[in-house]
Parts: C-alpha cells; sequence; structure tokens
C-alpha cells in the first residue's frame, strides 16, 4: 500500500518533467504522457482510462451562455486516486481518493476525546499515532500496547480544536505548498497573486480548512492562468488543479469589455428581483476569461450594495458566466 505523508525536496524533484510541452496546441495520445514520478502519489500504479468532460458551472449562466465544458484525459489507480491530463498533454489535476469536508459542527460528542481519558493517556495515543494509510493493512495496532494507531481527519480536528493534539506548523504546510506547486507548475515565480489560508476554523459554518492555497499569474487585468493546492490535517496532499487562460492579454482585454457590460446590464436586472428597494446600485465588476474547448469565456464577479434606510449597507457579490456571441 503505497504510503500518504508530507512532501519533501527531495522526493518532488522527481516530478521535473511533469509538464513538459505547455506550450503545445496539438493533441496528444493519452499513451504518450508520461506520468509524474512522484512518490506519494504511486503513478506507476495508474493506469489510462480515456477520456471524460469536465464542466464549469460555477455561476448563473447569461446571454445564452453554454456550460463550459472540454475533455480531458484521466488515469486512475486501484485506491481510486484519479490524475488529470488535458488534451495537450498538460497536467491537469491531480485528486486523492479520500476527501473530507473537515465539518466539526456535527455530533461533536463523537468526535470529543474519551472523557474517561486522563490527559496523559490522550497524550499517549496522539503521540503513536501515524496518519490514516500509513500502516500497511496487513498489520492491526494494539491500541493498548505502544504500536501505532491510525486516527481519522475527523478526530485530529476535533482534538486539535480542543487543544489535545497539535497539527503540523504552519511554517510546514507553506514548505509543502512550495514544493509541490514549484515542481507542478511551470514558471511558478511567476505566480503573483497568493491567497493562502491555513489551519483556519470557522466558527459559523463548523468547517475547519488545514491548508488551502490558490496562485494566479496575471495577462493583464482580464485573463490568468490558477494553480490551487489543498493539503489535510494529517500532511496528505488531497487535491492539485492548474487551470490555464489559454489567452493571450490582448484579446483577453477585447472581450473582457464586452463581457463586463454584458454582465452589468444582467446584474441591473437580477439584483432589483432579488433584494427590491433594498438594492442600491452595482459597487464593482470584474471578469476573468478563459478559453475553454476552444470558445471563450467570461467568469464575471459582479458586486453590488444592498441595505435598508437608516441600517448599515451590506456588499454582496454573485458570480455570472458569459460567451462569445
Amino acid at each position: 500500500m503505497k504510503h500518504k505523508a508530507r512532501i519533501t525536496a527531495s522526493v518532488l524533484c522527481a516530478a521535473a518533467l511533469l509538464l513538459t510541452g505547455c506550450s503545445r496546441s496539438k493533441t496528444v495520445a493519452q499513451d504518450k504522457i508520461k506520468l509524474p514520478g512522484l512518490w506519494w502519489i504511486g503513478s506507476e500504479n495508474f493506469t489510462a482510462d480515456g477520456k471524460v468532460t469536465r464542466s464549469y458551472d460555477s455561476g448563473i449562466r447569461i446571454g445564452g451562455c453554454d456550460i463550459p465544458t472540454e475533455e480531458v484525459y484521466v488515469f486512475s489507480n486501484p485506491d481510486g486516486d484519479k490524475l488529470f491530463y488535458d488534451l495537450q498533454g498538460r497536467f491537469r489535476a491531480y485528486q486523492y481518493h479520500i476527501t473530507s469536508a473537515y465539518d466539526c459542527s456535527c455530533d461533536p460528542i463523537m468526535n470529543m476525546p474519551d472523557p474517561s481519558l486522563s490527559k496523559e493517556a490522550v497524550q499517549k495515543r496522539i503521540a503513536q499515532t501515524v496518519p490514516v494509510g500509513t500502516i500497511p493493512v496487513s498489520e492491526t495496532p494494539d491500541e493498548n500496547g505502544d504500536a501505532p494507531v491510525q486516527m481519522s481527519d475527523r478526530e485530529m480536528v476535533r482534538l486539535s480544536l480542543d487543544g489535545w493534539w497539535a497539527p503540523s506548523p504552519k511554517d510546514n504546510y507553506s514548505v509543502q505548498v512550495s514544493y509541490a506547486l514549484n515542481t507542478l507548475v511551470p514558471d511558478y515565480r511567476e505566480y503573483t497573486e497568493l491567497n493562502e489560508v491555513i489551519e483556519h476554523y470557522d466558527e459559523t459554518s463548523g468547517e475547519y480548512t488545514p491548508c488551502r492555497v490558490t496562485a494566479r499569474r496575471r495577462y493583464g487585468n482580464a485573463a490568468a492562468d490558477k494553480a490551487g493546492i489543498v493539503i489535510n490535517i494529517a500532511g496528505t496532499v488531497e487535491d492539485v488543479t492548474v487551470e490555464y487562460a489559454d489567452i493571450s492579454e490582448k484579446e483577453a482585454d477585447a472581450v473582457s469589455e464586452q463581457f463586463t457590460e454584458k454582465a452589468r446590464a444582467f446584474a441591473e436586472e437580477y439584483f432589483p428581483k432579488q433584494y427590491g428597494e433594498s438594492y442600491q446600485g452595482i459597487s464593482g465588476i470584474r471578469c476573468d476569461c478563459r478559453k475553454i474547448g476552444g470558445k471563450v469565456y467570461g467568469f464575471c464577479t459582479v458586486t453590488c450594495t444592498v441595505g435598508e434606510s437608516g441600517q448599515s449597507a451590506a456588499e454582496i457579490s454573485e458570480e455570472f458566466i458569459v460567451s462569445e456571441s
């Protein structure tokens, strides 16, 4: 069984050839794609599963816009991990077969340490713990002895929030992110827009975010390549994605103005219907353009101001998708 553990600089060096041919526009046969030799995904166990269609329906489609879709190659292993490549042979995504919502708000009693245990007993259990998946299936650990004990992500989260167990230091996650994205994403140093959320607990939603990082490389104001990574509390890489704008800065600027006006016209009718007299007007619009399946789309975020008379106003955003006429 392959191990799921933290990334180090040495093992990631094996992926140096991962993204060869990024600038190619011709279709590459699936059997010609060289999978990365990254130890934490065990690429030697992956088999080609043909093509699948990926959809990008992350907003309200306006003006007769269709759902942005593209075909990608998919590879999978017996565990259910998946690798995705586009038809040009570029790495697009890795998905670990087990993902967690990190929802700590449900069933809190079941997620609490056993009250009958002393703090020393709990700490002993934690000291023995290794992330799920790192113990061979043939071994059955004895929780009453000194053998390693498997602990679920949910249990780790609960113990962490209660102060019983400390996850990886934030610097460790940052190192993982840096090594992974610098290895998997060509010219990652040019991705200058960074949004990093590490070890964050949202009391309102009850969700815990161990590590989620998104980075962008801009082509003017209207287009950007985007890379993202998700690492769970056990240090397992759950998800890596790369999205390419595949559009020049000049072309993006030209269509962005058109898309912005479409989004504005729609929003000026949409928001008053949603908020009635509370609607005070549009306060901002941003459109990012991407070419998907050979067609240019605009992913527009429109923000409006809403508030009752004499009360403080709120800014509310909505996502819209626009395409070429």
